[in-house]
């Protein structure tokens, strides 16, 4: 009895780890508009509702993951160094799925485009 007990108490708590692990992410590349080349160290920050809830840099090539987020619409800006900062608005993120969004990036200022 005690051992049923045990048993369903395992598997109640694992299931709720794994409904916890259901976040989603959103993936990409930043690359150059003219060259297509990967842009690296770009800043890629994500907005929900106005307030800023994660952020990373791309990589060498310009690929980028953000994980952990719940199931939401999300805006994402990118900046780049030399280049016009870039905004994607309604990025749907659904639990347990990769959402893909990439940039292409032109030379400038700075200046939102």
């Amino acid at each position: 009895m005690l051992r049923k007990v045990y048993a369903t108490l395992i598997i109640v708590l694992l299931s709720g780890t794994w409904a916890i692990a259901q976040n989603g992410k959103i993936k990409g590349k930043v690359l150059d508009k003219e060259t297509g080349e990967g842009v690296p160290f770009a800043t890629i920050k994500v907005y929900k509702d106005g307030l800023m809830k994660s952020g990373t840099e791309s990589d060498m090539e310009g690929g980028y993951l953000i994980s952990s987020l719940v199931a939401a619409s999300y805006d994402l800006e990118v900046e780049g160094f030399g280049y016009v900062t870039q905004r994607l608005e309604g990025v749907i993120v659904n639990d347990g799925k990769i959402q893909f969004a990439d940039f292409k990036l032109k030379s400038g200022d700075g200046q939102t485009g």
